[in-house]
């Protein structure tokens, strides 16, 4: 029984001494994306053209404490469409911190039954809590 709780105690200080704390997160920017090459940005606007090969959503910074040590991040996208109904994408992904680092949260229409009109918000999650947000207009 006490090797079982000197075991728990271990543990907890290892994950609590590995915890990650995000000290800043922002947007870099946002709008429509070059298709061939998603990190240049082609024009920052909050409506995006419903055209298949189009590449929207935005560029982030997040820093992170300790720094250097890759955080799992939930990434989400909502999706109304004009008829008020509601569409959800979600993934996670790691993101590597630190001071020179940008990452992208992002969306291709790649097929016609993805070219859906109406508002697109995209949210990144860390811990269970929401740490930056876009809502873009996807129109004719």
């Amino acid at each position: 029984m006490k090797a079982t709780v000197i075991l728990s105690f271990l543990l907890f200080l290892v994950t609590f001494s590995n915890a990650q704390e995000i000290k800043s997160a922002t947007m870099v920017d946002f709008g429509l994306f070059e298709a061939s090459n998603p990190d240049k940005l082609i024009k920052q606007t909050d409506t995006i053209p419903m055209l298949l090969g189009n590449s929207f959503g935005f560029h982030f910074k997040i820093i992170a404490s300790p720094d250097n040590i890759s955080i799992p991040l939930t990434m989400k996208i909502r999706i109304t469409d004009t008829q008020g109904d509601v569409h959800d994408i979600q993934y996670t992904m790691k993101y590597l911190p630190h001071d020179f680092s940008t990452g992208r949260h992002s969306y291709v229409f790649e097929a016609q039954e993805e070219l859906i009109a109406g508002v697109w918000r995209f949210s990144i999650e860390f811990g269970g809590k929401e740490i930056l947000e876009k809502s873009l207009i996807v129109q004719d």
